[in-house]
Order: C-alpha cells, then sequence, then structure tokens
C-alpha cells in the first residue's frame, strides 16, 4: 500500500513539475525587457540569466530533492 502512495505523490509531483506558471511568464518577460535594453541588453540578460534562478530549475531542484 505504501509503495502505490509513494508512487502517486511521485506522480503529482512530476505534474507540477511539467506545468508552468506565473512565475515562468514573469521570468521570460522580464528577461524580455531586460534584452530590449539598447546597447547593453545582451550582457544584461547573461548577468540575469546566470543571478536570477529560472522558476523551472527551482522546481526540478525541489523535486529532486
Amino acid at each position: 500500500m505504501s509503495d502505490t502512495n509513494n508512487n502517486s505523490q511521485l506522480q503529482e509531483k512530476l505534474e507540477l513539475l511539467k506545468q508552468g506558471n506565473s512565475k515562468d511568464k514573469n521570468y521570460n518577460a522580464r528577461k524580455a525587457l531586460v534584452s530590449a535594453i539598447p546597447a547593453i541588453g545582451s550582457l544584461a540578460v547573461t548577468f540575469y540569466e546566470n543571478y536570477i534562478k529560472e522558476p523551472s530549475s527551482q522546481r526540478l531542484h525541489d523535486f529532486l530533492e
């Protein structure tokens, strides 16, 4: 019985991992706004991607723990 329960819990967590949410949309919108800055946009996007964690990566990290 506990195997079935564990499997259903893992299945639920996996479904949450695959789903996008408003945090993903906000992250991508902010990244697009940063990239639109003239002259330094591409450099700023690189820093943005390195220092602000993508929500989907955070969900994956939480799932793997």
